[in-house]
């Protein structure tokens, strides 16, 4: 059944169904949005200024979810209150695991170690593919610096332990692993690769003004389970010698030094060592 009445704004006369909509004061949508004051105030987070309808939400402080989110968890309202965030947890906890049970599901399913693997492995071969988590570059060298701050003898004491097992796989799996990480950086010329810009610039002096460079000759010469970097007419030359991670714990010095051991077990005693930060 349709009625008339007087819009509360414009003052026009307008037909409407009591049926659906038994309280209507406006003639349209404008009417109707004119009627609601828009009110401007600062967000409390990020400061910028915003309008919003005060017959709608006349306590509103916040420009966004987003906002009221970052105040609600700096404040710890609502979901952010531990108290409430133990409650929910203990609920649902309790409520998933009788389901889960009966079901026999998540953790009670019998393929449960199945799928738990293939979904860590499905999750390092994106984060492999992606440089992420354990395989950025950033967090491995964070934590390998803090795990050497807080443990400083522990890569040693692991060595001596697998070098007691096996004596021969520090030389073997060492070496092999250099020439990797060396064909990954790119560094080539003449056929071999280097470990750096600057040793290539080194072997390229080498091999022009004094020697052709060849691997395993001249450079990268195995003695005993050490490779010292160049060999060039009875001198032996090592640059860049180690990490700079652990700097604080070996000098220069002290590298040399044992170098200098190896080699004078050797049969290397009256070849000199240089070595160059």
């Amino acid at each position: 059944m349709k009625t008339k009445r007087l819009c509360k704004i414009c003052k026009k006369e307008f037909e409407y169904y009591t049926s659906t909509s038994p309280n209507r004061k406006f003639c349209s949508k404008k009417c109707r949005y004119k009627y609601k004051k828009k009110n401007k105030i600062r967000c409390k987070v990020c400061k910028k200024k915003f309008e919003y309808y005060s017959s709608i939400n006349p306590n509103r402080k916040f420009c966004s979810i987003k906002c009221r989110n970052k105040d609600w968890k700096k404040n710890k309202i609502g979901f952010w209150d531990s108290e409430i965030q133990s409650k929910l947890g203990k609920k649902g906890g309790k409520k998933t695991a009788k389901i889960n049970k009966k079901n026999k599901t998540g953790f009670w399913n019998p393929n449960f170690s199945v799928f738990r693997l293939k979904g860590i492995k499905k999750g390092i071969e994106t984060n492999r593919k992606n440089k992420t988590s354990i395989f950025s570059p950033k967090i491995r060298h964070k934590a390998g610096k803090r795990t050497h701050e807080l443990h400083p003898n522990l890569a040693s004491e692991r060595m001596k332990h697998t070098l007691k097992l096996y004596p021969n796989l520090a030389s073997e799996n060492g070496r092999k692993s250099a020439k990797i990480l060396r064909e990954k950086k790119g560094y080539i010329f003449y056929g071999i690769h280097f470990d750096s810009k600057s040793e290539m610039e080194i072997g390229m002096c080498i091999h022009y003004q004094l020697e052709k460079i060849k691997e395993g000759k001249n450079y990268q010469f195995k003695v005993d389970n050490l490779t010292i970097d160049f060999f060039i007419q009875e001198c032996f030359v090592e640059y860049h010698p180690y990490n700079t991670l652990y700097d604080n714990v070996e000098s220069y010095k002290n590298w040399g030094i044992k170098r200098r051991k190896v080699l004078n077990k050797n049969g290397y005693k009256d070849y000199p060592l240089i070595v160059i930060k």
